[in-house]
């Protein structure tokens, strides 16, 4: 790999990193959120798949954003 390529790479890294990033979530604010994922685990504790909610509705608030975390998590809870 050229110098050059990695660096690109490395930027393309970053870029998506900081879109990945977890949020603490603000009274009174509002989030844009793409995707919200929570693990499904195994009876051994381990992550067996990924359960994931995406197109959710733009400028919804920390009490929104929290509910469908809440509501993901218990979901996937209930498939392992």
């Amino acid at each position: 790999m050229t110098p050059a390529r990695l660096a690109h790479l490395r930027s393309v890294i970053r870029a998506v990193d900081e879109r990945y990033a977890p949020v603490e979530f603000k009274d009174g604010e509002v989030y844009d959120i793409g995707t919200i994922s929570v693990p499904v685990r195994g009876d051994d504790g381990r992550v067996q798949f990924i359960l994931r909610l995406s197109q959710l509705s733009p400028a919804a608030s920390a009490a929104q954003v929290y509910a469908w975390i809440g509501r993901l998590t218990n979901a996937a809870a209930h498939i392992a």
